[in-house]
């Protein structure tokens, strides 16, 4: 099962529809990695050492985006957009650059000025989605991509059965988070807006378990 919500009420447009076709397959990418790490490990030898949880939460996501890249591939076709992993900054500050998950370019054509789509992903946490809206919102544009569109894609995973009120929650939960990531003073954005959310129920094995995966998109300003 899946639910969704558009977050705003009314019609849902364009741009709602196509953000909502990039949740579906965020979800599907978080699926195909949650699968592929239970048949990999299925009778598989313990492993000598334990990795430190950051560590692992970190691998894990890794996994995701490799996943997600590669499922998005004919929905940045459509778009007519090219797609880069591991979108570098290069701003001349020394050590490693910043960097984006994924980003989406578009080119300028007649009436409109060429387009990046920054794309960062990852576990849900209040804390991360703030982090990540400072961080994205101060990276520099390219000349030929003027137009920049900063997107924060973040999902949990829950042991529980997806229903209509646990969703519901879900979602007022991260609007409130929204709103007060908005309200803080100091930063360098003007707004963190919560665009959609989606329920999926996720693969499991166990007897009468459940899982279900929440997502959500967010747009920084």
């Amino acid at each position: 099962m899946r639910l969704r919500s558009y977050v705003v009420k009314g019609a849902p447009t364009a741009d709602k529809k196509s953000l909502d076709e990039l949740i579906t397959l965020l979800q599907a990418a978080v699926a195909v990695a949650n699968t592929e790490r239970w048949a990999v490990g299925l009778n598989a030898d313990p492993s000598p050492i334990t990795l430190p949880k950051p560590l692992r939460t970190a691998a894990y996501e890794v996994t995701v985006v490799d996943a997600f890249q590669r499922l998005i591939r004919h929905w940045v076709e459509r778009q007519e957009r090219i797609s880069i992993w591991e979108r570098p900054f290069y701003t001349g500050v020394p050590g490693a650059p910043q960097r984006v998950d994924i980003a989406l370019f578009k080119a300028a054509s007649a009436g409109s000025l060429g387009e990046e789509w920054r794309l960062e992903l990852g576990g849900y946490s209040t804390a991360k989605l703030k982090k990540e809206a400072r961080r994205i919102v101060g990276l520099p544009a390219e000349a030929s991509y003027p137009s920049v569109r900063n997107l924060i894609l973040l999902w949990n995973e829950l042991p529980n059965r997806l229903d209509e009120t646990g969703f519901r929650t879900w979602t007022a939960a991260r609007a409130s988070d929204a709103a007060a990531a908005s309200a803080l003073a100091g930063t360098p954005y003007a707004s963190v807006d919560l665009l959609i959310t989606s329920g999926l129920d996720l693969f499991v094995t166990g007897h009468k378990r459940h899982r279900s995966l929440m997502a959500a998109v967010f747009e920084v300003q």
